[in-house]
């Protein structure tokens, strides 16, 4: 060591002094460090360089020796979100479970379990949100070890049925604390001396689909060494702290900005409408499964169009429920959740590492009344490869890009390239068995749980044959519904398969079933009507016979024949007087489902208008075309203090507003009409 020093104002004497002193306390520091028998952490020890030596200090009496820190990936910014809005929600709680016969050695098991957490960083994770101004993800050195053993054999085979169902409900209910750990469990559940039941839960933060599969792999393989006495050695992995610190390289204003180019000029929602009547907004979840395989002959046809294509069987359900999506939602553009894989190519080790690398992105799906499927499918995989480099981009940056923002995305399309039906390769048949670990498992009974963020989202696989999974909300949407659903999807399916050249508006996606029902069934309504009467006439006959019967009921509102009567014709006389209405001119209505929408329709056919329904839903773009229409009367003032109960809507509906005077009767205060 040497040091260069002014001679003009240090000499040389004070340097030696200096030299002795510093090389003493270096002496002094590596005596003291190697007597220390712990490793000494830094801020720059870590992927994430910002924290303090007192935070490591706090994290290491915490949870012991720390083996990393470092941001989360995007889509495990927004798993983590919604874990802390409602932690007591199963959302992204994933349970795999399956009934064992055989042999089965639960200490070694047990010793299987232990090495896997000790591989895997990410099973050793726990998450903070405060250390930094974002939330990190905390490796541990020694993972804390969730493994759990129940002995049911003196419980005969119906009540042993019950305990595991409620064991299961209950492993949801508990959850996983996200900031203490382990975010991994396993139970078995020994049901006699050959038969056994295994309970695998993780929460998504730390796992995506694929890294669950190579995990479970992993077990499996690790449990058979040590039951046949052999070494195995597995593969080293690249930590997913790689992966993380790829994405801070990302240029996150580029990618805004393709994002928002793509998203530009879609304005409308596109919705999987609800069919429950008693749908309201704090409905509880209830998590519903339905599945279907497509036929052998169907699932080749598709795999023959994509081969012919030069594309994917992904590219093609993603096309076609794009298709599907439009017709509910009678437009030529819609845009749906996708989930893709986010394993960027270029990273070295990237396909084998563990962890959770999907996301989900925008899909957007639009078509010209001249567009065929195979153009269609073209369009589609184009927007794929540009779209690719900027699919890291956390969804709410990509939110903020649209004009929708939060409410751009209804519903999820999730393709999956390992089977997920739980009844194929290691359980297509009632057992598979492992010759040398003697033990089989009983396919009948895997079940799957994992319950989204979204009130439906479809998934697919390539199995032996293409297999879908309608997760949705049983709350929102009834099983009529998804049944009907699953005919018009393998209507459409089987439309694409017969020809890709085909303009997509030919497509026919009602079933035949479907067709008879809708056209002939519900319109079977033949009755007979005074043909001299109007519906007015008929209506108001009615409120002389049962005045004080109710005609209409919403929610907790009620209103009797009278009632109604009464209201329609206030609403209508003052339509007639301040407006020269004659007999089929138009009057633009804009309201929400309430008694309102009865109220106004009634008094515009009494006032000899028609009226034009007009939803509040609809996009701006389309309430212009109809405001073009129609001849517009200017409004009469807007009230600023009014009924909660009630809403102003705009120039182009009907909206009526009622106070009581001083005689204590019913008034109109302001119409806004279109006519």
């Amino acid at each position: 060591m040497s040091i260069q020093y002014s001679a003009s104002r240090m000499d040389a004497a004070q340097m030696q002094q200096l030299a002795e002193q510093y090389k003493a306390q270096l002496l002094k520091l590596s005596e003291e460090l190697v007597q220390y028998d712990k490793t000494l952490q830094l801020p720059g020890s870590f992927t994430y360089k910002g924290l303090s030596l007192e935070q490591i200090a706090a994290l290491s009496k915490e949870y012991g020796e720390v083996e990393d820190v470092y941001r989360l990936s995007p889509m495990q910014q927004g798993l983590y979100y919604h874990a802390l809005s409602d932690p007591k929600s199963h959302a992204y709680f994933e349970q795999f479970g399956y009934g064992l016969k055989g042999e089965l050695d639960i200490a070694r098991l047990e010793e299987a379990y232990r090495t896997l957490i000790a591989r895997h960083g990410v099973l050793r994770t726990v998450f903070r949100n405060d250390l930094a101004e974002e939330p990190l993800q905390v490796v541990l050195k020694e993972g804390i070890i969730d493994f759990r053993v129940e002995d049911i054999r003196d419980q005969v085979e119906n009540e042993q049925q019950i305990y595991i169902k409620s064991l299961k409900e209950a492993d949801k209910d508990e959850g996983f604390d996200l900031s203490s750990g382990p975010l991994v469990r396993l139970i078995i559940v020994q049901q006699s001396d050959n038969r056994f039941y295994q309970i695998w839960s993780n929460h998504h933060l730390n796992l995506d689909g694929w890294s669950t599969n190579a995990v479970l792999y992993e077990f499996d393989v690790l449990y058979k060494s040590l039951i046949n006495n052999q070494s195995t050695i597995l593969p080293t992995l690249e930590p997913y702290s790689r992966y993380i610190a790829w994405l801070d390289g990302i240029d996150h204003q580029k990618s805004r900005l393709y994002w928002n180019q793509y998203l530009s000029d879609y304005d409308s929602k596109a919705l999987l409408p609800f069919d429950r009547e008693d749908v309201t907004q704090h409905t509880e979840y209830i998590p519903k499964d339905y599945e279907f395989w497509l036929s052998e002959e169907l699932s080749n046809n598709l795999n023959a169009i994509a081969q012919k294509e030069k594309t994917t069987l992904n590219t093609i359900v993603q096309s076609a429920w794009g298709i599907l999506l439009s017709r509910y939602n009678n437009t030529q553009d819609v845009v749906f959740g996708s989930v893709v894989s986010g394993r960027p190519s270029e990273l070295k080790g990237i396909q084998e590492m563990i962890g959770i690398f999907i996301n989900t992105v925008p899909q957007r799906i639009r078509y010209t009344d001249q567009t065929t499927f195979s153009e269609l499918l073209q369009s589609t995989q184009q927007s794929f490869i540009l779209g690719e480099p900027h699919h890291h981009l956390n969804l709410a940056e990509i939110q903020h890009e649209s004009e929708l923002g939060t409410n751009l995305i209804d519903h999820l399309v999730v393709f999956e390239n390992y089977p997920i039906s739980g009844q194929s390769d290691a359980t297509n048949s009632e057992e598979q068995t492992s010759q040398q670990a003697q033990l089989s498992i009983e396919g009948e009974t895997v079940e799957v749980f994992e319950q989204m963020n979204y009130d439906f989202t479809l998934m697919a696989a390539p199995e032996d044959r293409l297999f879908f999974r309608m997760k949705y909300n049983g709350a929102k949407y009834s099983e009529g519904f998804i049944k009907r659903l699953e005919g018009q999807w393998k209507q459409l399916l089987g439309e694409i398969a017969k020809s890709t050249q085909t303009t997509i508006t030919e497509y026919e996606i009602l079933t035949q079933e479907e067709k008879t029902y809708l056209l002939e069934t519900l319109n079977d309504t033949k009755a007979d009507y005074p043909k001299d009467k109007t519906i007015v006439d008929l209506f108001e006959e009615q409120v002389k016979l049962t005045p004080e019967n109710i005609a209409l009921k919403f929610k907790d509102k009620e209103l009797t024949y009278r009632e109604l009567n009464e209201q329609s014709n206030q609403l209508a006389h003052y339509l007639i007087k301040h407006y020269t209405i004659q007999p089929d001119d138009l009057v633009g209505i804009e309201l929400e489902r309430s008694e309102w929408m009865v109220i106004g329709i009634l008094a515009i056919i009494k006032s000899g208008g028609a009226y034009v329904p007009i939803d509040p839903e609809y996009p701006e773009q389309r309430k212009e075309f109809i405001k073009d229409q129609l001849l517009m009367f200017p409004a009469q003032g807007v009230h600023d203090d009014l009924p909660d109960s009630l809403s102003y809507i705009d120039q182009l509906a009907v909206t009526t507003y009622f106070e009581e005077d001083q005689e204590d009767e019913w008034q109109p205060l302001d119409v806004i009409s279109g006519i």
